[in-house]
């Protein structure tokens, strides 16, 4: 099997963070590394994007010579509604001045789980002025960018401020591990939007049903891993991927091999890899 394509992690969690490129590069694996707050993408992302005005965004390589069909790591500009705090106007300041060198955006959006509720209102404000941000960039870039949501009990919500900023036409969205209701999911995939899968997912049983469901030219794997402070390795990582991959072939019934292709095809326009 050839490279697959991650296209929801957080690599800036991992311990060997900056070896992330060639781990990705000798497990064939390539990768959108999310980041959760504008100063995690300061730290890995702008070493490596440089200014993300390019029509094919600039790839994290671990030498030189690599051609651009290589495995890679774009890291994606972000800021996780975990991390929006209720004065929120520096957050979103540093998020808009970094905006020019980043391939992609992701993770952002909103959580209305109890547990983040007490957000809901910073949430949404710093959100909606973020998409307007991405959607005034993405006017100046010859291909859309990728931007990859979090949408916890907020895919209605998440779908609208998209539409209304614009972000929605100028940009290729992703939901990573949609978790909405199946109008949602019909809403979503109607609006033009990808998703990405991975194993966590898979182990609910309305996962399944969406892994089963959502078409074959949106679909998308991701880990949404490593946890923070782990240690990152290539084998346990192309595993995870593997593992996602065999049990959406099994649920769609159809050959993994072939769901591979087309995934891996999808992938790499949404990445910009060739």
């Amino acid at each position: 099997m050839g490279t697959l394509y991650d296209m929801h992690c957080h690599l800036g969690f991992a311990a060997n963070a900056a070896e992330a490129a060639a781990i990705a590069y000798r497990a064939r694996v390539a990768a959108l590394s999310c980041t959760v707050t504008p100063e995690e993408f300061a730290r890995w992302g702008t070493a490596n994007v440089g200014t993300g005005r390019q029509s094919t965004p600039p790839l994290a390589r671990e030498a030189s010579e690599r051609s651009i069909s290589d495995p890679a790591v774009v890291w994606g500009l972000g800021l996780h509604p975990w991390y929006v705090v209720e004065d929120w106007g520096a957050q979103v300041a540093a998020f808009e001045a970094l905006a020019p060198r980043a391939a992609a955006f992701g993770e952002l959006g909103l959580d209305f789980s109890a547990r983040h509720q007490g957000t809901a209102e910073a949430q949404v404000a710093a959100f909606e002025r973020l998409l307007h941000a991405i959607a005034d960039e993405a006017k100046r870039r010859a291909t859309p960018p990728l931007l990859s949501l979090h949408a916890v009990r907020s895919a209605d919500t998440v779908l609208e401020l998209l539409r209304k900023t614009g972000a929605l036409d100028t940009c290729r969205v992703v939901f990573h591990w949609f978790s909405g209701s199946g109008e949602e999911l019909l809403a979503t995939r109607d609006a033009g939007c990808y998703f990405s899968v991975g194993p966590h997912m898979l182990t609910s049983r309305r996962g399944r049903a969406y892994g089963a469901q959502i078409p074959a030219e949106r679909l998308l794997l991701e880990t949404d891993e490593p946890p923070e402070g782990a240690v990152m390795n290539g084998e346990a990582w192309r595993a995870q991927l593997e593992d996602a991959l065999q049990q959406l072939a099994a649920l769609r019934h159809t050959d993994a091999a072939e769901l591979q292709q087309a995934i891996a095809k999808t992938s790499r326009e949404l990445l910009g890899v060739l």
